[in-house]
């Protein structure tokens, strides 16, 4: 979506067209989800200069949709008329087509390997157990006591307070001078970097110290745009160390705070830029946290760890309550991951706009339901009050069906 319309605007500016540009992300669905979704289709194109109106698209009451909206409007209005970002060579970046940047291997991280979770706990946070896990996080000490689930965990602290005896998962974290003077010692290292830190004497180390991470920050109020540019000059230079896109947030309000860092980092991995993400929110408990983490990737298609659903808002041709039905789905099918269901209102424009989902929910009538896979229809005209374990069947058929 975001390629296309930027690809559509340039087009448009060749050809002297200045019709302005309406931006939406197409059934987006609801809950958590259809707003991390909005924040990271929408804000990409909004932090490019694109959009003239914005429709947040939510399978909930339209009154919903407002607050995110205005909320997203508010994001990008404080990144005008901040300071300058230096300039880059950008002829390394790709606005009209997914392209990876291609970064080598350290640990688990880089080199094509999953997209990495890391969870900021510094301050004295504390890890708890949860539904999603991580790869690593960073805080200020050694945890001593962990859940079960994280006997893996690779430990990310201050290069002063890690001993000598410290074991193979816990790394040391470096700034930019600490970096430049420390003597490499070969095992792998975590460096806290900003656009601002890529100098010569830098650039030089990192050529000689490759079996090292990069924590990217930022403090520009236009962050999303720094930390490109910093992506930009790396390519520049020929570095291909992975990099953790890394923001802080004082935000306490979980809501306001999926919007903000959707916006802020999804963008940057639709361009195909980040070996990870890392939100640090101390205010936000940490089940909530972490599942925010796994829904932006999910969102910008880098890590799928969740069932993916689309769903319209609703209109005057939906015969049947598409929330509740929505909320039945969800119920008996959130742990198929991967797996991605449509629920739609009618056949005028669900067909198409469920794209490329494996299961389609669409409204064929009064109460009537029609079920689709691959969008190859199946069962036609099913009764409402049974649609939902038919819909379960069809999946169970499709060999796509794993008990909780």
């Amino acid at each position: 979506m975001v390629q296309t319309v930027r690809l559509l605007a340039a087009t448009m500016r060749s050809e002297n067209m200045n019709y302005p540009l309406h931006l939406g992300v197409t059934e987006a669905g609801s809950g958590e989800d259809g707003r991390i979704k909005s924040a990271v289709g929408i804000g990409a194109l909004l932090a490019d200069g694109l959009g003239d109106t914005i429709r947040v698209s939510l399978t909930e009451e339209p009154e919903e949709e407002i607050p995110v909206a205005r909320h997203l409007k508010e994001l990008i209005e404080k990144r005008e008329g901040q300071p300058a970002i230096a300039p880059v060579d950008s002829s390394a970046y790709h606005p009209y087509d997914y392209v990876e940047r291609k970064s080598h291997k350290v640990g688990l991280f880089g080199g094509g390997q999953t997209t990495a979770v890391v969870m900021d706990l510094r301050g004295g946070r504390d890890i708890a157990d949860s539904v999603f896990v991580c790869e690593a996080v960073v805080t200020d000490k050694p945890l001593t006591k962990l859940p079960l689930s994280y006997n893996y965990l690779i430990q990310i602290i201050p290069h002063k307070s890690i001993g000598k005896d410290a074991g193979p998962n816990f790394w040391p974290l470096y700034d930019a001078e600490a970096f430049i003077s420390h003597a490499s010692s070969g095992e792998p290292a975590v460096l806290s970097l900003s656009y601002g830190d890529l100098g010569a004497k830098l650039i030089k180390r990192l050529r000689e110290e490759t079996n090292c991470l990069i924590l990217l920050t930022t403090e520009h109020a236009n962050g999303p745009a720094e930390q490109r540019a910093f992506f930009l000059a790396m390519a520049a230079e020929g570095l291909t160390h992975p990099v953790i896109i890394h923001r802080e947030y004082a935000e306490n309000h979980l809501a306001s705070l999926q919007i903000e860092a959707a916006a802020d980092t999804g963008l940057l991995f639709l361009d195909g830029f980040g070996d990870g993400l890392s939100v640090a929110a101390p205010a936000i408990e940490f089940a909530s946290l972490i599942e925010l983490h796994f829904g932006i990737l999910q969102a910008s298609r880098v890590r799928f760890s969740r069932t993916e659903y689309i769903s319209c808002p609703g209109c005057g041709r939906t015969l049947f309550d598409l929330q509740t039905t929505t909320k039945l789905v969800r119920a008996r099918t959130s742990h198929l991951k991967g797996l991605k269901i449509a629920i739609m209102g009618c056949i005028v424009n669900g067909i198409g706009e469920m794209a490329d989902a494996d299961y389609g929910y669409v409204g064929a009538g009064p109460g009537k339901i029609s079920l689709y896979k691959n969008r190859e229809l199946v069962l036609r005209a099913l009764p409402a009050d049974e649609a939902v374990e038919r819909l379960v069947e069809l999946i169970k058929e499709g060999g796509d069906w794993r008990e909780e």
